[in-house]
């Protein structure tokens, strides 16, 4: 047995030998030990390339030119760079680093008989990293976030500002509440959520770039059976949606948030989506909607978005606070195997920190302490992205809604909450 164990470590080690690989740290053994070879997972490729992130991708870039592939830019997985092919069934092509100098290219394909193409596109992209005659244009990073500072606490953050007593959904606030309010989360979070582009809210976009050049904004709509019965160009919060995006000051545009629960039909909100991504077609700008679990498991709704941008709260599950990373696990491995190859995004999760108690749930500072934390760390561990509910806590939600905030309404920080 132990003959036979041994022949096989060697069969398995002998090519990277004879190949001259290192076997070093574990990282730089997997870039090396993988170079010229093409791992396949279902429908995605991976080739590691041994050269640095910038080189990498110039590659591509002039692959794709060569073989005249037209492309989109897309927002990356991680903090390199994605791209798209138009056409009937696109590749998603991404470009991310693994250590200075060894970054991989992944290419998802629709197609079985895609493959084939997909070993020439690398086969070309080798080509032109072994001349390298590399252009030097495009050499500014496509919506990445390398230069966000690693402390700030939180992926994103959902951005409600009606924290005055009289102050209701819907209402009118003043540039300047606005602007103190993106002032306090700007340190803490590297995306600010926001549901509507009307009543000074088209300008938290221009605010948040001022506190933070690095800040990104996912930019929503509400959407309810009321203002969806005009045709979606009719709708001025999709006109002021649309115009923000054109201008590049918009990352995500969110179109309605479940909206279905609001009144809107499954048929209704894919034409309004529908629209928003005609209107906005070629731009390195994701269009989706805010997903309730419901919404995120109806086929037809989820087709029409670029992402799946879903809500999802264990706390209302409900599961204790122990459970509730595993829960979200669980969730969100059964949204990514019933649509693989889409990214989700978690777009709404939180804890209460007052409330009293849902079964198992307790609706505690403590809790909403250890859920913010450990969802942190799961999201980085699973490469996920989310956005934490929410920012303040809103008084106009009443006694029927518990205090998700990160700060209460008197813009305190609750203890624990930020670092």
């Amino acid at each position: 047995m132990i003959r036979k164990m041994l022949f096989l470590v060697i069969i398995m080690v002998a090519p990277f030998l004879v190949s001259g690989c290192a076997i070093a740290p574990l990282i730089s053994f997997v870039g090396a030990a993988y170079q010229g070879y093409t791992v396949w997972k279902g429908s995605e490729a991976t080739k590691y390339f041994n050269h640095d992130l910038e080189t990498t991708y110039q590659a591509v870039k002039q692959s794709v030119e060569q073989m005249k592939l037209g492309t989109s830019t897309l927002p990356p997985q991680g903090m390199g760079y994605a791209l798209e092919t138009n056409g009937e069934n696109p590749l998603q092509i991404n470009v991310l680093p693994v250590e200075k100098n060894v970054t991989k290219v992944t290419i998802r394909i629709s197609l079985l008989g895609d493959k084939q193409f997909t070993e020439y596109f690398y086969k070309t992209v080798e080509d032109n990293l072994a001349k390298k005659a590399l252009p030097v244009k495009d050499k500014t990073p496509i919506a990445t976030e390398m230069n966000v500072p690693a402390s700030k606490t939180f992926h994103g953050l959902c951005f409600g500002s009606y924290i005055m007593s009289k102050q209701m959904n819907g209402d009118a606030i003043s540039e300047g509440q606005l602007r103190e309010l993106v002032k306090k989360v700007a340190p803490y979070t590297k995306w600010l959520r926001t549901y509507s582009v009307a009543n000074n809210f088209n300008k938290i976009p221009e605010m948040a770039r001022q506190q933070d050049p690095s800040l990104k904004v996912a930019a929503g709509t509400w959407l309810t059976k009321h203002n969806t019965r005009t045709a979606p160009s009719g709708n001025e919060e999709i006109r002021n949606l649309v115009d923000l995006a054109k201008a590049g000051k918009i990352d995500i545009v969110i179109v309605g948030n479940e909206a279905t629960k609001n009144g809107v039909s499954p048929g209704k909100l894919i034409s309004y989506l529908t629209y928003v991504k005609d209107q906005l077609k070629g731009l390195p700008v994701q269009v989706t909607s805010g997903l309730s679990w419901k919404e995120a498991n109806d086929v037809r709704i989820v087709n029409a978005c670029d992402v799946v941008f879903v809500h999802i709260y264990p706390c209302f599950m409900p599961v204790s606070v122990d459970m509730a990373v595993g829960s979200m696990n669980s969730a969100y491995m059964q949204l990514k195997d019933l649509y693989k190859g889409k990214e989700i995004i978690i777009g709404e999760t939180g804890w209460p920190s007052e409330g009293g108690s849902n079964g198992p749930a307790v609706y505690d500072l403590a809790s909403a302490v250890k859920y913010q934390q450990e969802i942190r760390k799961w999201s980085i561990t699973e490469g996920v992205k989310y956005f934490y509910f929410e920012a303040f806590d809103e008084p106009w939600e009443g006694s029927k809604a518990t205090k998700f905030g990160v700060w209460d309404s008197n813009l305190t920080p609750k203890a624990g909450m930020v670092q």
